[in-house]
């Protein structure tokens, strides 16, 4: 299975350059930011900062789920798995949400079977992952 990811979009015009370190852009539209000015950018356009625990990271997942290609969110509950969405072609897809991926083999080896997906802000699974991951730091980062 593999989602698209798009871009999260904010007007520009809502946006102060100024409060995030950028005094002129010398009347050019495109300029180089650095991670710091990128990542205040990004606080405010999602209107939240970084996640610390996986309590943020649903929060965060709620807040850029169609970004991720799931324009629907059916059940976000405390059993597992997290969340139940609907993908863009229509079909019913069991979230696990983790902090870092690694603690989703330790939490629920036994139940793999019962998710199709693990999203976390950090992948720290990688290669030896035997689910699909999604990982939102790198999405917004």
């Amino acid at each position: 299975m593999a989602y698209t990811i798009k871009p999260v979009l904010a007007a520009v015009s809502e946006i102060d350059l100024a409060d995030f370190g950028i005094t002129t852009t010398r009347g050019r539209t495109v300029i180089r930011l650095t991670g710091e000015q990128y990542r205040k950018i990004a606080e405010h356009v999602i209107d939240m900062k970084d996640p610390e625990n996986h309590e943020g990271t649903v929060a965060l997942f709620a807040k850029l789920h169609k970004a991720c290609g799931f324009p629907k969110l059916v059940k976000v509950g405390e059993a597992y798995p997290d969340i139940l969405v609907i993908d863009e072609n229509g079909r019913e897809i069991r979230i696990e949400l983790k902090f870092e991926s690694a603690s989703f083999e330790r939490e629920h080896a036994g139940q793999a079977e019962k998710c199709d997906l693990v999203v976390c802000w950090r992948d720290t699974w990688g290669r030896a992952a035997t689910k699909p991951v999604l990982e939102l730091a790198g999405i917004l980062y």
